[in-house]
């Protein structure tokens, strides 16, 4: 006869990632404003006067770009706006690989942030369980999010399991995103590829124009 153990995520537990949001959405903010601050000094560095119009450029679309771009980047360097539309999301292929674009998620998830709460869940990557029973015949993990009641591991038994004996059940997970349209993503590999796009578009842009406006001989703006 065989015997089927299930290891089931509680009901009713508190919540583990409650400050995540918080921190997420600050985190994402610093970047974003980090680009609108790159774009602001870039106006500077020509001379021309930046106002509320000023916002590093992010489209998923071409021809709204087309529309709406050249506002936000009015008095910005002409040979740096060819850069920021070369490294639009527009240029992805459609669907995930442009909603996975780093500079979209940065603008997407800040967006999200001013008007609600990024939510965040735990998600199974693998789950292992360890018995001590002989007659133990296989085991199985149940990758997926660890929301209330949700089996992650079914183990099976040719005899019942009493109280003595123990499972050793370990499970590794990572956190993601539990809204569109990044969900699923992984929340900590996710800011890491969005940071780690941000800043050399920071030092390459800003750096470049900077340093051609010494050799110029003329005073960058502080």
């Amino acid at each position: 006869m065989k015997h089927v153990y299930r290891v089931l995520v509680p009901s009713h537990r508190p919540d583990p990632f409650v400050v995540w949001p918080a921190l997420i959405g600050d985190i994402v903010h610093n970047l974003r404003s980090a680009l609108n601050h790159l774009a602001w000094q870039l106006v500077l560095s020509e001379g021309n006067s930046p106002g509320s119009w000023t916002e590093f450029p992010v489209f998923a679309d071409e021809n709204v770009f087309g529309e709406k771009a050249g506002r936000k980047v009015r008095g910005i360097p002409a040979d740096i706006v060819t850069y920021l539309e070369a490294i639009q999301p527009f240029h992805s292929p459609e669907g995930k690989e442009r909603d996975g674009h780093p500079l979209w998620l940065i603008h997407e998830l800040n967006r999200v942030d001013k008007h609600q709460v990024i939510n965040v869940v735990a998600s199974s990557l693998s789950a292992n369980a360890f018995e001590v029973l002989p007659h133990m015949k296989s085991r199985r993990s149940v990758p997926g999010r660890l929301v209330d009641n949700k089996v992650v591991a079914e183990i099976l038994t040719h005899e019942p399991v009493n109280s003595d004996h123990d499972f050793d059940f370990q499970v590794e997970v990572e956190i993601v995103f539990d809204q569109a349209p990044f969900a699923d993503l992984p929340v900590l590999g996710t800011l890491e590829l969005c940071f780690t796009t941000v800043y050399p578009l920071i030092v390459q842009p800003l750096g470049a124009h900077v340093l051609a406006l010494l050799a110029a001989g003329r005073e960058p703006p502080l």
